[in-house]
């Protein structure tokens, strides 16, 4: 015997718009999981380089400050830390929970030099650059410019790298000395690559000049004026033909002589003198001899 079952339309309609219901209720709450989930849409990585907010922060006199390497950044994250290079007692209302102080001292500049830009930018997750222009002070003032600056939270172990540009240089007029109508010669060593002599009295100059019977060299008035003498040896096979010379001041006292060679053939080992006279220097300059040759 077979039994037939036969499914009214209204009870038909009533299974099928329930499987909807189901379906579509099911559909909603796996899409809202989706987006209420936060593994399913990640932050945008962070687009370098970032700009970092500074708060200039001058702290004490130069005087109190030790310990401190020139041109050096210093970051410090406590209280503890900053007291380690003072030699007075002081009081910082820095919040180091949300801050960091970064500190360096350039070389070469005193408390009259002026900071013209600053800027601080985070180049990757855990490295930075500070950027610095300053403008020397030409005055010869024994003190120290401590650069000090508020920035938020930098972690201990950051690379900060420091891109320090000081001043322009200045350009220093010179005159050429020659010893070419006199029977005179230089009288130095042979032995070292190149070298620059700085010359401020004729026991002095008289050190490197040696004549033939009664002839002698130009005279220098060194109450006023200063002998530069480059020199140096080329090598065989080549000599120089002819050099441009610069000199230029970049600090108080603070120079660069630059000395560039145009070489020839030659058989033997040739040697180059470059000696000029410029304004009295003062004692404890730095004169950078760089040479290059074409």
């Amino acid at each position: 015997m077979s039994v037939k079952i036969t499914l009214k339309k209204p009870l038909w309609f009533t299974v099928i718009t329930t499987l909807c219901l189901v379906v579509v209720t099911l559909f909603a709450a796996t899409s809202c999981d989706k987006i209420e989930n936060p593994d399913a849409a990640p932050s945008a990585e962070p687009i370098y380089p970032i700009t970092i907010e500074t708060t200039n922060f001058p702290l004490h006199d130069w005087s109190c400050w030790a310990n401190l390497e020139f041109d050096i950044i210093h970051v410090f994250n406590s209280e503890e830390e900053l007291r380690q290079y003072f030699t007075c007692k002081i009081a910082v209302d820095i919040d180091f929970a949300n801050y960091s102080l970064i500190v360096f001292s350039p070389k070469y500049c005193n408390i009259h030099s002026k900071v013209e830009k600053l800027l601080l930018q985070q180049l990757s997750a855990n490295k930075y650059l500070l950027s610095v222009d300053i403008e020397p002070s030409m005055t010869a003032i024994p003190t120290l410019l401590i650069v000090s600056v508020l920035v938020p939270k930098i972690a201990e172990t950051a690379d900060i790298e420091l891109k320090l540009t000081i001043g322009h240089p200045i350009e220093v007029p010179f005159t050429e000395y020659s010893l070419e109508e006199t029977l005179c010669k230089w009288k130095l060593s042979q032995e070292i690559l190149y070298e620059l002599i700085t010359i401020n009295n004729n026991e002095e100059l008289e050190n490197y000049i040696e004549c033939v019977g009664e002839s002698n060299y130009p005279e220098i008035d060194f109450s006023k004026y200063t002998l530069l003498l480059a020199h140096g040896k080329t090598g065989s096979p080549v000599i120089y033909q002819n050099c441009n010379i610069s000199l230029q001041q970049f600090l108080k006292q603070n120079y660069e002589m630059r000395v560039d060679l145009s070489l020839g053939i030659a058989t033997v080992m040739s040697y180059w003198q470059v000696p000029i006279v410029i304004n009295k220097l003062s004692e404890g300059c730095a004169i950078e001899l760089i040479v290059t040759i074409k």
